[in-house]
């Protein structure tokens, strides 16, 4: 009798290692599928700048690099004309960019992001600190709003809600008072 039972105990765990590696292999399907998906809509967005760029996933060493570029005039975002760019022209690490490339190519991540991850509300703070990508960055991320999802932006600085045909509330916090010093 002791036998039978140690048998199917073995059988049982057999069975839930092979549960368990299938739904590790569906795991790292899905992953890669989702990937793909942030790439493209990443590559979308910078798109909107005339910037070129791609993300990079390594699921092993656990890294994602960001890199974008300036697309140059008259030219199609072609990834196999890198390799012939001069060192000035390549693509660079998003945290090597300037503020306002940096900036929007974040925003531009995020919005990515926010394509595959599935969720009623959205948050963004301080996306706007660069006043130049500013207006792209709110065009953008007003554009590709998604119905039933309620959007809360956190910035300092004025936004003008007729420029905007969308369902927009714009409340708007006092100054803070502050104290004189004598």
């Amino acid at each position: 009798m002791e036998k039978s039972r140690y048998e199917n105990l073995a059988a049982v765990l057999t069975k839930i290692n092979n549960c368990l590696q299938e739904r590790e292999e569906k795991v790292r399907r899905f992953r890669k599928v989702l990937s793909i998906w942030i790439k493209a809509s990443f590559k979308e967005a910078l798109n909107i700048r005339n910037l070129d760029g791609k993300a990079t996933f390594d699921f092993e060493k656990e890294t994602l690099t960001l890199l974008a570029q300036k697309r140059r005039a008259g030219t199609a975002s072609d990834p196999m004309r890198l390799s012939s760019q001069s060192k000035r022209d390549q693509q660079q690490s998003v945290s090597m960019m300037s503020g306002g490339k940096r900036s929007f190519a974040t925003v531009a991540f995020i919005l990515a992001l926010w394509e595959v991850i599935h969720s009623p509300v959205r948050i963004l703070d301080e996306f706007d600190v660069d006043i130049v990508s500013r207006r792209q960055s709110l065009d953008m991320m007003l554009t590709g709003a998604k119905p039933n999802v309620q959007y809360l932006f956190l910035t300092s600085l004025e936004i003008n809600r007729s420029d905007y045909s969308v369902n927009l509330n714009v409340l708007r916090m006092p100054d803070p008072e502050r104290k004189s010093s004598t």
